[in-house]
């Protein structure tokens, strides 16, 4: 039972030593069951583990899961003033080393210089956009 509850604990706990000693621990558990007793005591917990394991994720995982949708109506516009930025001008408010802030029509966005380093004031075009990271670089290169 400890080593099932290490195992069911590593979902919560970083890393992999919990889940990797309560696997230990329910080998040993068959091992000894099977050493211990007749076989089918040692079937018996092997069935059990087999069934508990995957019984236990398919009951704790769906509870774990988020129960809201992120809505356009509700204002979650993840990426989408990002992705009308392509081809616009603007300037480094900051330098880019190679993440910093520049400025188009009077917004401030977060950027980052597609290759090396761009000092402040410096005019910049938009380039490339994954996700929510704007890729730029000088207009005049040089």
């Amino acid at each position: 039972m400890l080593g099932l509850g290490l195992l069911a604990s590593e979902m919560f706990v970083p890393g992999v030593i919990v889940g990797s000693v309560g696997f230990i621990l329910v080998l040993v558990a068959i091992g000894s069951s099977f050493y211990q007793s007749e076989t089918v005591s040692g079937v018996l917990m092997i069935v059990i583990t087999v069934v508990a394991i995957p019984a236990g994720v398919m009951f704790i995982l769906p509870r774990l899961s988020m129960k809201v949708e992120l809505k356009r109506e509700e204002g979650f516009t993840e990426g989408e003033r990002e992705r009308g930025m392509m081809g616009r001008v603007g300037r480094t408010v900051t330098p880019l080393r190679p993440v910093g802030t520049a400025e188009f029509d009077g917004e401030r966005i977060s950027v980052q210089a597609e290759h090396g380093l761009i000092d402040a004031d410096q005019a910049v075009t938009v380039v490339r956009v994954e996700g929510n990271s704007v890729f730029v670089r000088p207009v005049n290169p040089g």
